[in-house]
């Protein structure tokens, strides 16, 4: 059958804020309650849209939720009125969804024993702003995802210590061509049962990514479980997607990306390309944010790579394909690079004619999205600006103009 990958975004809300909620995320902490301009991070995420479309990539746009998450409020207790916490404001606030490569996982029915494609949210317990999204994401993927005879969608995997599951960000897959049986990376940082004692939590468990491997019908002939390293974790890898990348038969990694690194290359029949430290130090990978880059085959077959803006300061003469570097500010000094705000898989026709056709992206889908958000949202907003009234009249004016479809969520 006729597979393409797929490309999921969510645009960010027009609440997107600086709110350094992401400990661990060294970016994020370290832009904390800067002014932030939720206008050019939607732009932004636009325009990336717009380059993977030029490469021929089928993409899907969804709107971002509803904020302020009023329902969370309730839970603790506090009405619109009470003097609330600013932390608790950033939260509710928060526009944490648009980064979708950790809301989920998903495996393609080529892969799976019952040939069907299998979809996973992720409970993304490590943080507590990304906690809140996990009902919601539940609801969109039921709804995306509604053919039954096509899809299996799952619940989140059970809250607890032995069970942190961060999605996609932690997973990797290859293939020889994208609908043929593909081969995974399902990367972890712990085991349920060891206590923590790094700088930084860390966020996958290893028997989280069993469970949805076993749920998800992957046959475990078809993929490793490699251990993220300590070093790495202590330095602010908070997922796999910051110290490594892959697509198809191309594997791109740091040297100290992996526990036992030696010992995992020797298994994989892929081609390999270690950067090394001195090609590119661990801090300034992370500063750059240059593992995220999103490696991938344009429409007329060549490998494409596109990379954080911050990239093209780099010596990157030993990359073997081309880049393209895209600006996405924002997204960056919030904690999220290019990889950061997508969710890929491969879908067949069947498939990708059983989702929403009116949430492809298309040119003229941006121009109307563009128009919405320039008329809509704010250039400029601080965590300290949340406490305004007038904001939540603001935004629901701007939700209730979005011309994408209507999602349903569970909350709100």
């Amino acid at each position: 059958m006729n597979y393409q990958e797929v490309f999921f975004h969510t645009l960010p809300g027009p609440t997107f804020h600086l709110g350094g909620l992401s400990y661990g995320n060294l970016a994020s902490m370290s832009h904390r309650y800067e002014v932030a301009n939720p206008k050019q991070a939607a732009l932004e995420s636009l325009d990336l849209m717009e380059q993977l479309h030029k490469w021929g990539v089928p993409q899907i746009i969804l709107p971002p939720h509803p904020r302020p998450l009023t329902t969370l409020l309730s839970q603790l207790g506090y009405s619109a009125e009470d003097p609330i916490n600013p932390h608790i404001i950033s939260t509710i606030y928060s526009s944490s969804f648009m980064w979708m490569a950790n809301v989920a996982s998903i495996t393609p029915s080529c892969d799976t024993l019952d040939g069907k494609c299998h979809i996973s949210p992720a409970n993304l317990q490590a943080t507590f702003h990304r906690n809140q999204e996990v009902a919601e994401w539940e609801t969109i993927f039921e709804t995306l995802f509604h053919n039954t005879s096509l899809f299996t969608t799952h619940p989140p995997l059970p809250s607890g210590g032995g069970f942190g599951d961060e999605g996609a960000g932690n997973q990797i897959r290859f293939c020889q061509e994208i609908g043929e049986k593909g081969f995974y990376l399902f990367v972890y940082g712990k085991r349920a049962f060891e206590a923590f004692t790094g700088r930084f939590p860390i966020r996958q468990v290893l028997e989280a990514s069993d469970a949805i491997i076993h749920r998800h019908k992957l046959p475990y002939d078809q993929l490793l479980t490699p251990r993220q390293s300590k070093r790495a974790i202590d330095a602010g890898v908070f997922h796999n997607d910051l110290i490594s990348f892959g697509h198809k038969n191309w594997f791109v990694f740091h040297e100290y990306a992996f526990e036992e690194q030696e010992n995992l290359l020797t298994r994989l029949p892929l081609n390999l390309l270690e950067v090394t430290e001195k090609q590119l130090p661990l801090r300034q990978a992370i500063d750059t944010y240059f593992f995220n880059s999103i490696l991938l085959t344009d429409q007329d077959g060549t490998l494409q790579l596109l990379a954080p803006s911050p990239c093209a300061s780099l010596n990157l003469d030993w990359l073997p394909f081309p880049i393209t570097f895209i600006d996405l500010s924002q997204s960056l000094k919030a904690g999220g690079g290019p990889a950061c705000l997508t969710l890929r898989t491969p879908l067949n026709t069947e498939e990708r004619n059983a989702l929403p056709s009116s949430l492809f992206y298309s040119d003229t889908l941006h121009k109307t999205l563009s128009h919405w958000i320039m008329t809509h949202y704010p250039d400029h907003l601080t965590p300290e600006d949340l406490k305004d009234p007038h904001l939540l009249t603001q935004t629901h004016t701007t939700y209730n103009a979005c011309p994408l479809p209507h999602v349903p969520l569970a909350h709100n």
